[in-house]
């Protein structure tokens, strides 16, 4: 696969939503009924959710008596998309979540699937610059003025006593890919922002770099779920089994990537063709997932970590003040979502390899 369009597909914020809604009949739920929820995410089927593609593999959506109709959400933002009734659960960013919970929008948030930041700051390896303040007097690659990357890049100046303004050049490259390697390689930047395919698109054009990311900033959350307030009520019992799914099929890879990579060539061969590039792709993708230090749940809401992206928000003028994260975390399906044997999925990753592999 041409590397640039990849990273443009990871990227883009502007591909065409698919039908909205649920078909009728679909949305009962007991007694043996199918539900089909309709999921919104930023992109296609994608390594990046490799968990919708592996718990349909594996039948865990199945057995929980729920479909997934999945909806890319191109220029509709899932805090439009739930709150309006157009999708059940939506995948969006902190920033889109806050700005939304702020303005009174009608959705709650109830599944915390990136745990870690998905954007970072990177120097080439051999660089003399340690962290972030050794930046002063450096120009910092980012992908655009308003992207995450940037927000990421410009807090962690603040935090390290450098006004983004002056001490700094922020200097618009693009995407990562061969543009932004050679511009690290020449020396023309000294630090690149990014997200997580920027990254893999460095590491596949050779680029051996370091994070220098705080380590502050480096666990708050990335992508998260969202519903709709009444319908986490209504649906209850399907959005229960989505989420289980969902957590079961994100173990699966953390426990062997080999088979979830192997799926991946089947359902989604433009990310995986090139096999070094899908592979580290996954290898990202993974470590995004995994819960971060002190938390063993998959999906877990973090207050103090929405408050420090408040603060960050804030800061940034994004948002003109604090609020208490409670009042949009729900919590009632995480205990459910991770109510499930480890050692079960284990076996049927194993079974599964063995027929497939």
């Amino acid at each position: 696969m041409n590397r640039a369009r990849f990273v443009a597909l990871l990227a883009a914020a502007t591909l065409v939503a698919s039908a909205c809604g649920g078909g009728e009949g679909d949305n009962g739920g007991g007694d043996g009924e199918v539900v089909q929820i309709d999921f919104l995410q930023p992109l296609p089927k994608s390594i990046a959710f490799y968990p919708l593609f592996v718990g349909e593999r594996l039948g865990y959506f199945e057995e929980e008596g729920v479909r997934v109709n999945l909806l890319p959400s191109g220029d509709i933002p899932a805090t439009v998309a739930v709150p309006s009734g157009n999708a059940d659960i939506g995948s969006t960013t902190p920033a889109e979540i806050l700005v939304g919970a702020a303005q009174g929008e009608d959705f709650v948030l109830i599944y915390e699937y990136y745990q870690k930041n998905v954007f970072s700051i990177v120097v080439p390896e051999d660089s003399d610059v340690q962290d972030v303040a050794g930046l002063e007097g450096r120009n910092v690659g980012i992908t655009s003025e308003v992207g995450g990357d940037a927000a990421l890049a410009r807090a962690a100046l603040t935090e390290a006593g450098l006004d983004p303004e002056s001490d700094v050049t922020l200097t618009v490259v693009g995407e990562g890919g061969p543009t932004v390697a050679n511009a690290l390689q020449n020396g023309d930047i000294d630090a690149f922002s990014g997200a997580i395919n920027d990254l893999v698109a460095l590491q596949v054009e050779g680029i051996a770099f370091r994070n220098i990311t705080p380590s502050s900033l480096d666990v708050l959350p990335a992508s998260s779920m969202i519903a709709q307030t009444g319908q986490v009520e209504e649906q209850a019992d399907a959005f229960q089994g989505f989420l289980r799914a969902w957590a079961k099929a994100t173990y699966a890879g953390l426990y062997n990537r080999d088979a979830v990579f192997e799926m991946a060539r089947e359902e989604v061969p433009e990310e995986a063709q090139d096999e070094e590039f899908g592979r580290v792709f996954l290898d990202q993708a993974i470590e995004l997932q995994t819960p971060v230090e002190g938390e063993d749940s998959f999906g877990a809401l973090r207050p103090d970590a929405w408050t420090a992206v408040m603060e960050q928000l804030v800061e940034g003028g994004e948002l003109e003040e604090t609020f208490d994260p409670n009042t949009f975390l729900d919590d009632r399906f995480i205990a459910g979502a991770n109510d499930w044997d480890r050692g079960e999925v284990e076996q049927e990753i194993d079974d599964w390899l063995a027929e497939n592999g």
